[in-house]
């Protein structure tokens, strides 16, 4: 029989083993095909339910440069999924900010959760770091954050896309086969291009060529061009400049706005999106089948 002073000694000695556990060093969430725990260069802290990576003593004013929010569990299973004929779900990475970008987040993965065949799965999302209302207010993440963590999705928030530690977690741990952006924000890397097999698809509110760069929609209205429209597009080191997958034009009211305008065009832009991913993966449409923008 077992006695009550065990049982007391058995659960302080489970107590202490999770305390050792959150302050070890070097923990950190898998996102492999695989289930582990990683280790990484700095260490990590824990803070506001997120794991931040730590390089100095507590209380340190050094800049954090990646944020992973745990799922519920310290370890996650994460082998991919496959479909009904037994084979391997593409791994996407979503990157996105503002909300347009987190409408887009919802649409994609409501379709991988109603649909048994979908060939493909969202294994993380990457958006900008949350910022502080005040000066010491609470961190409120982004919209796409937010929908993410709501989702049950992996969050990663680079301060930079080129930093070191994210690409290396993006190559070793992450290994998407397919990374879609939709107004991320942030320049992306050579490095980062080169990760995915599929590459990089992204949602941009504009008929290009016409318009690359920021504030597309902005500009459209100022030129009073009609129609306008929406590309979805292979990304390259030149901004908005690879090859288009697919274009939707819009007529509009001459009284549109662009508070309006933005998250319809960012609808129409998905659909457009979701339709075409099925074509990318089975590598009908390629970097080199789509379509070379005029110059």
């Amino acid at each position: 029989m077992i006695s009550i002073a065990t049982i007391q000694q058995s659960t302080a000695l489970a107590m202490a083993a999770c305390v050792l556990l959150r302050s070890c060093h070097g923990f950190q969430i898998g996102v492999s095909r695989g289930v582990r725990i990683a280790q990484s260069s700095s260490s990590l802290r824990y803070n506001n339910n997120n794991l931040v990576p730590h390089h100095g003593h507590h209380g340190s004013s050094s800049s954090s440069t990646l944020r992973l929010r745990p799922h519920k569990s310290s370890i996650t299973q994460l082998y991919s999924t496959t479909t009904s004929e037994g084979e391997e779900k593409t791994r996407i990475l979503f990157l996105g900010t503002p909300d347009v970008a987190a409408s887009s987040l919802r649409s994609l993965h409501e379709v991988t959760q109603t649909s048994p065949e979908c060939p493909y799965e969202i294994v993380g999302v990457v958006t900008q770091p949350p910022k502080r209302r005040k000066r010491r207010g609470k961190e409120i993440p982004s919209p796409v954050g937010f929908v993410a963590e709501e989702l049950g999705i992996d969050v990663l928030c680079p301060e930079k896309a080129r930093d070191k530690e994210f690409l290396d977690a993006l190559e070793n741990e992450v290994k998407p086969d397919l990374c879609i952006t939709a107004a991320y924000g942030q320049y992306l890397p050579k490095r980062f291009l080169a990760t995915p097999k599929f590459g990089t698809l992204n949602i941009h509110p504009s008929l290009l060529p016409r318009w690359r760069g920021s504030s597309p929609v902005q500009r459209s209205l100022e030129a009073g061009d009609n129609p306008v429209g929406v590309s979805v597009l292979f990304t390259v080191s030149k901004m908005d400049a690879g090859p288009i997958v697919a274009q939707e034009t819009l007529t509009i009211d001459e009284n549109e706005q662009a508070t309006t305008l933005l998250p319809t065009l960012f609808d129409i832009g998905t659909k457009a999106l979701i339709e075409a991913l099925p074509k990318v993966i089975d590598g009908e449409i390629t970097m080199v089948t789509a379509t070379v923008q005029d110059e």
